[in-house]
């Protein structure tokens, strides 16, 4: 507050690993250990202040570094399409409500998902066939929808009282 949310910016640069999020924060461009469980350390400097946190991506051996965001806007909750060609996001483009988008791997054709002015939407995962993405609606009535993957089709599916961290969604067999 004292320096405006959008001052602050995290960057991380993260991969799967062995921690209480599955992901740990790395160094040197991805190809070293940082030993910190990443959403943790993530939720860490969310509490201090951060009020961006840019998404990235790059290859498995730490080259071709790529900003995917970069229009600052609060960014959340990024996942991976099946098929690793697309991202799925929440972010806050203005005012104080998330929306859903989804781009290419590469960062490049950015498109909105959902657009619902008094509603936060969050915590989006594609199916397992990539062709459709379940995500939380937060509103008076917290409710789970499903959509399918081009933002089409909104469904709820179910109404539930809810924290953020029981908030997270998933698909099971």
């Amino acid at each position: 507050e004292r320096f405006g949310d959008q001052v602050l910016v995290l960057s991380v640069d993260a991969r799967r690993a062995n921690t209480a999020s599955g992901f740990e924060v790395t160094t040197h461009g991805g190809k070293k250990s940082a030993g910190i469980d990443a959403l943790g350390w993530i939720e860490d400097a969310v509490s201090r202040g951060v009020g961006e946190i840019l998404l990235n991506s790059m290859d498995a051996d730490g080259t071709n570094l790529v900003r995917l965001s970069t229009n600052g806007q609060h960014n959340l909750d990024p996942r991976w399409s099946p098929d690793g060609t697309k991202i799925v996001f929440a972010a806050l483009p203005s005012g104080s409500e998330y929306d859903l988008y989804h781009m290419d791997a590469d960062g490049s054709n950015k498109t909105q998902l959902t657009s619902t002015p008094s509603n936060s939407e969050f915590s989006p995962v594609y199916s397992p066939d990539g062709t459709k993405i379940v995500y939380r609606r937060y509103d008076s009535h917290n409710e789970t929808y499903v959509m399918d993957a081009d933002g089409t089709h909104q469904t709820k599916i179910s109404s539930t009282n809810f924290t953020y961290t029981d908030a997270i969604v998933d698909w099971q067999p």
